[in-house]
């Protein structure tokens, strides 16, 4: 029992491998332990090691069908690796059987990012039925609401929010991200300075601001929350996207090509970066190297490809 409180307590502070040789060392013992299995498998999943977290989960699994953390964290998995299907079922079986409170926000979560908006908006309604105090399932919820129309029962909840000081992080991001889609750039603004100020470098809310003013025609302050954002990312799609996007707005085109290089010599969401080089370059009227960056670029001319502008088809 103390080994295995030692190992939560490093599990816990993320000192993630030596929890798990004391993890292992456990199992030795007790090789059919499922909640050992489970914690292994978890650690895998935390870092990433997608094949290895779930041999460990199926074998917890294989040892005690019910296990619900280890029901929730197989969801979680599948929903990593993009197996959508897969992950909802998971979620499902373990409210079945488990009635486990993380599956159902997790359930929640997924459909929230798919758009699945009607199926969403009922579910998570039967979510907070069951558990009311969740501030996760409500939050969902007031989303729900906005993407079914729903708009003044959306921002209620929000407001219950603000009264009962029950907003975190991503309660804050979701509501700024309604009040930017309403027009209420002022109300969001003051809300992610607020947010950026206890948590400089949050990437969603350096994004978001960045956004109001690039919107609000400030461009100078959207550039540099874009490059505070980058320096916590460097090679981060979204941020250097929006940079992209900017420099080439402000025919700043000798930038632009900077920071596409950097993707592109990463590998990185290329099919969207090597068109916008392609266009800055023939700006500048620099030739060197074009026709091999045209090569790539008809090489990888398809009709799945939504990154390309048309204009540079006909370049």
């Amino acid at each position: 029992m103390h080994d295995l409180n030692k190992a939560l307590s490093l599990h816990r502070q993320g000192k993630l491998d030596e929890a798990e040789k004391i993890y292992f060392n456990i199992l030795n013992k007790d090789k059919k332990n499922p909640e050992i299995l489970q914690l292994i498998g978890t650690i895998n999943l935390q870092l990433k090691k997608y094949e290895i977290a779930e041999e460990y989960f199926l074998k917890s699994l294989n040892e005690d069908t019910n296990n619900p953390r280890t029901l929730n964290n197989l969801g979680l998995l599948n929903k990593e690796i993009g197996n959508f299907k897969k992950s909802i079922d998971f979620f499902e079986t373990n409210i079945e059987k488990n009635d486990f409170e993380n599956s159902w926000v997790n359930k929640s979560n997924i459909l929230l990012e798919y758009k699945k908006n009607d199926e969403g908006l009922k579910f998570t309604k039967d979510a907070l039925i069951k558990f009311p105090k969740n501030k996760k399932i409500k939050n969902n919820l007031a989303v729900f609401y906005f993407e079914c129309g729903y708009q003044n029962e959306s921002l209620n909840i929000y407001n219950e929010f603000d009264k009962e000081k029950l907003h975190f992080t991503d309660s804050f991001l979701n509501y700024v991200n309604i009040l930017i889609k309403i027009n209420n750039f002022s109300e969001a603004l003051k809300i992610l300075n607020s947010l950026i100020f206890t948590d400089p470098q949050n990437q969603n809310a350096l994004r978001q601001r960045s956004f109001i003013y690039k919107k609000s025609l400030d461009l100078k302050k959207a550039e540099d929350d874009l490059l505070q954002a980058i320096k916590v990312d460097k090679l981060n799609f979204l941020n250097n996207k929006m940079l992209v996007n900017i420099y080439i707005e402000q025919k700043e085109y000798q930038k632009a090509i900077t920071y596409c290089n950097a993707m592109i010599n990463s590998n990185i969401e290329t099919n969207f970066f090597l068109p916008k080089k392609i266009f800055c370059k023939m700006k500048l009227g620099i030739f060197s190297k074009l026709k091999n960056d045209l090569n790539v670029f008809n090489d990888n001319l398809n009709e799945d490809n939504f990154s390309l502008d048309p204009l540079l088809i006909k370049y």
